[in-house]
């Protein structure tokens, strides 16, 4: 399952909430909690701990309530893990992030990155889509294109339509996506008020199809368009997302990338992983690698390492990437370590 939302917490209380649920390929549409929609009670001063609960309302059935663990970053910021116990095989195990907004979303103009993951239950595999969408306020509209992984079939997908903020609710940030052409559908998202920091991120996205994805919707420039290799030249330290079907394990690292032409350049990292393997080992550390990467104007690119292709694209602050050439793969974030507010 995958869920996107937002919601006002005054004193701890949570109410209003709205979220978009896609439940094994089952979107339930724009859901609004009211009253008595949960709380956050109050926070550690020492670990910034606190537990909660959201009480979401689903049509035809009752609530859904998820006891959750938050940690607190700061005012604007928080992570959020569910505390209930699966065991009965009716409550699903949820994590993410939460971030400050309000009712005076930034304007969708201009280039965005797009970037999610999520399960494809008919191959039990993971799904991985990266792309960037070009977004306009005058008339609404939206052109995408991305490059998608499912299970080792990799596709590249256009999505053209229109987009439009709810207006019943203007509070929710919800935004919903209409197609008039392309091969794609693109998700439900939820603003934020354009993230924090290095970040950039303008909203948390809910897949409407069967592959039951979760991801961001980022700002393509916070560097100047159009995108060179010297935009990327640094350091960044990275490692892979969810890895939703169990089967990949995870790595980290860090890696510096390094102009050689404005279209090319050099990859070098040294990462630690964990397996999931049958047989040992299950951890190999400070694994050398290397590469080369090619880049164009609007911040997609490709990155060979060793023999592996890869898919990417950046704002020059942040790189998201999955891999095209492995039946099995999955989303992995850069983020620039010298990057100074």
């Amino acid at each position: 399952m995958a869920i996107a939302g937002s919601f006002t917490l005054t004193a701890g209380v949570i109410n209003p909430i709205f979220a978009d649920f896609n439940d094994n390929g089952s979107p339930s549409g724009e859901l609004n909690g009211g009253a008595n929609s949960g709380m956050i009670n109050p926070v550690s001063s020492t670990t910034g701990r606190a537990t909660g609960s959201f009480d979401i309302p689903m049509p035809g059935s009752p609530d859904v309530q998820f006891d959750s663990v938050v940690y607190i970053i700061n005012a604007n910021d928080f992570y959020v893990i569910s505390a209930d116990n699966p065991s009965a095989g009716t409550t699903s195990l949820v994590s993410g992030r939460a971030l400050a907004t309000s009712t005076n979303f930034p304007a969708l103009n201009g280039p965005y990155i797009v970037a999610s993951e999520g399960f494809d239950s008919t191959n039990a595999t993971n799904v991985v889509d990266i792309g960037t969408a070009q977004l306009s306020s005058a008339g609404n509209t939206v052109a995408a294109s991305s490059t998608q992984n499912d299970g080792g079939s990799v596709t590249n997908i256009t999505f053209t339509g229109t987009y439009a903020l709810d207006t019943a609710n203007p509070t929710s940030g919800r935004v919903q996506f209409t197609a008039t052409a392309g091969t794609g559908v693109f998700p439900v998202v939820y603003l934020t008020s354009g993230g924090d920091g290095i970040e950039s991120i303008q909203g948390f996205s809910v897949g409407q199809d069967a592959n039951v994805g979760s991801g961001i919707l980022v700002l393509q420039n916070p560097v100047a368009l159009p995108i060179t290799s010297s935009s990327v030249s640094g350091t960044f330290a990275f490692g892979n997302l969810e890895d939703v079907d169990g089967q990949n394990g995870s790595f980290s690292g860090v890696s510096t990338l390094a102009t050689t032409t404005a279209t090319t350049g050099t990859y070098a990292a040294t990462e630690d992983i964990t397996f999931v393997t049958l047989n040992p080992p299950f951890l190999t550390l400070g694994e050398s690698l290397s590469g080369t990467f090619t880049i164009n104007p609007d911040g997609s690119g490709t990155l060979t390492i060793g023999t592996n292709p890869n898919a990417f694209v950046t704002n020059g602050l942040q790189i998201f990437s999955i891999p095209t050439g492995e039946t099995d793969g999955v989303l992995s974030m850069y983020t620039n370590v010298f990057f100074s507010d």
